[in-house]
C-alpha cells in the first residue's frame, strides 16, 4: 500500500512539475522527449533511440523528477532496442533499470527475455527468479505470470523438466492458459 501511495505522489508531483512549466523542465527537454515519442510512435526505432539518449543526458540531475524520467526513458529505448533486436543494448538499459530500482520487476523480465536471445539460459532463469520474488504486487503484477511461463519453458529446454513443468503449472494457475498447452507437450 505505501508503494502505491508513493508511486502515484510521485506521478502526481511529476505532472504537476512538467504541466506547470517548471524551470526544471528546459524547452529543449520537452522538444527531445515529444521528438522522441513521435519517433517512437511512427516506428522509426533508430531516430527514437537516438533522441532518447539525448534525453536521458538532459534529465541527468539526481532530483526526484529527472530520475523518474530517466527511468520511463530507458524502459522505453530498452523496448526500442528489443524491437531492433539490439539485445545487448537492451540488457544495459534495462541493468541500468534495475540500478535505479531494484524492484523493477518489468527490467528484470525483459532482460531476462534478452538473454535467452543471446543464449545465456542461466541468465535467464536468474532473472526470471528475481522477478518472480518480487511478488505479485510489485507492477500490478506486470509480468508476473509470464516470468514463471519463461522460466519454466527455459528449465525444459535445459533438461531441467521436473522443475521447469512445476512453473509452467504455476503460470497456469496465474491465468497463463498456453502454460497449459506446453504442460500436455512437455511434461506427460
Amino acid at each position: 500500500m505505501k508503494r502505491v501511495l508513493f508511486i502515484s505522489f510521485t506521478v502526481l508531483f511529476c505532472t504537476q512539475v512538467y504541466s506547470q512549466g517548471s524551470t526544471e523542465v528546459s524547452d529543449e527537454a520537452r522538444y527531445v522527449d515529444s521528438m522522441a515519442d513521435y519517433m517512437d510512435s511512427i516506428g522509426d526505432y533508430p531516430s527514437a533511440i537516438s533522441y532518447y539518449t539525448k534525453d536521458i543526458q538532459l534529465h541527468s540531475s539526481n532530483s526526484l523528477y529527472d530520475i523518474i524520467q530517466r527511468v520511463m526513458i530507458y524502459t522505453r529505448r530498452a523496448e526500442d532496442k528489443l524491437i531492433l533486436k539490439d539485445y545487448r543494448g537492451a540488457i544495459s538499459d534495462n541493468t541500468r533499470l534495475i540500478n535505479i530500482s531494484s524492484e523493477n520487476g518489468e527490467a528484470y523480465f525483459k532482460r531476462g527475455l534478452c538473454k535467452i536471445y543471446l543464449g545465456d539460459k542461466e541468465g535467464a532463469i536468474k532473472d526470471f527468479t528475481a522477478r518472480i520474488k518480487l511478488g505479485d504486487k510489485i507492477d500490478f503484477g506486470k509480468y508476473y505470470s509470464e516470468a514463471y511461463y519463461y522460466r519454466g519453458l527455459v528449465k525444459i529446454y535445459l533438461n531441467l523438466k521436473g522443475s521447469g513443468c512445476l512453473d509452467l503449472s504455476k503460470a497456469g494457475e496465474l491465468g497463463d492458459t498456453e502454460a497449459y498447452d506446453l504442460i500436455k507437450q512437455y511434461c506427460n
